[in-house]
This record gives structure tokens, sequence and C-alpha cells, in this order.
């Protein structure tokens, strides 16, 4: 499976989370309380964001710490 990068993900997250907010705005009539999805959308990008680095860096700790298991044998 192809991996896909956390800027991909978090600008996917950022257009609907707009047009979340556009849809809402227009169909209920209801800007005032929309611009809740933006600010949702960004919050959950900081997320990804934050959990995917971490998992990366688990990832290589793991890696670095095989290698230097191997080095000593």
């Amino acid at each position: 499976m192809k991996k896909i990068k956390t800027g991909t993900i978090c600008a996917i997250i950022s257009m609907v989370s707009v047009l979340v907010m556009m849809i809402w705005g227009f169909a209920a009539n209801d800007f005032q309380h929309s611009w809740i999805a933006v600010m949702t959308g960004g919050v959950l990008s900081a997320i990804v964001c934050m959990i995917r680095r971490d998992l990366d860096k688990a990832s290589k700790d793991s890696k670095d710490k095989e290698e230097s298991e191997q080095s000593e044998s």
C-alpha cells in the first residue's frame, strides 16, 4: 500500500471542512455557526499530524534499535 503524505491528508481535511462550512451555511442559512466546521477541520489536521509524526518516529527508533543490536552481534 502506498503511504500517503501527512500534508496531503491535512489538505484534504481542510478542503472538506470548508466544503462542509459552505454547505451548512447555505443550506441552513446559518453562517453564524458554520465556522465551527473549519475550526474542527483545523483541530483534526493537528491531531493527524501529531499522531503520524509519533508513529514515524517510533518506527524509525525501532529500526535504529534493531540495527544497533545486529551490529553488536
